[in-house]
């Protein structure tokens, strides 16, 4: 019919991108979870850990983040844990995810090493008084260089090519 096709033309009249159903939110997260992947040497560092307490302080969803932590073997390394801002009021700039890590393991926050891929994480743990490593090491991260400078500008302590630099620091 006339009134579908022009319903399926963009304003220059072409075609407009193909209408998808949309996924389930489980069915996307596993579909961005496989374009992600974990830090090279992550499991060995954690493992150098020890017994030391530990914590995830994520923006992401608790479901997202359970499924990348099962996905690359991660999740017994930090026990229940794992805190999510998803749905906070104050979500990363603000220091209360890292606050509420610190105070779920028991540590004084100026006692905590934060390593952090992201201005806006890193802002959060500077702001929580935690000693802050700026990660490149990320498989997302495309230019280090350029990532690290941008860690730098808002304050990191150490800036980090890798799980071996950290083990240094």
């Amino acid at each position: 019919m006339a009134g579908d096709a022009a319903a399926d033309r963009g304003a220059a009249g072409r075609a407009a991108a193909p209408r998808f159903p949309r996924a389930a939110p489980g069915a996307r997260a596993q579909a961005i979870c496989r374009g992600v992947c974990a830090g090279a040497r992550a499991p060995e560092f954690l493992a150098t850990l020890g017994d030391r307490p530990r914590a995830i302080a994520s923006s992401s969803s608790p479901a997202y983040i359970a499924m990348s932590l099962d996905r690359f073997g991660l999740a017994h390394h930090f026990g229940p844990h794992v805190y999510s801002a998803d749905g906070w009021d104050r979500g990363k700039p603000h220091p209360d995810i890292y606050l509420a890590a610190a105070k779920g393991i028991g540590a004084d926050p100026a006692a905590c090493l934060a390593i952090e891929d992201s201005p806006t994480g890193a802002q959060a743990a500077l702001a929580a008084g935690m000693t802050v490593v700026g990660f490149c090491g990320a498989g997302h991260i495309v230019d280090r260089g350029a990532h690290g400078a941008m860690l730098r500008a808002v304050g990191v302590h150490h800036v980090a090519e890798d799980f071996a630099d950290i083990a240094t620091i």
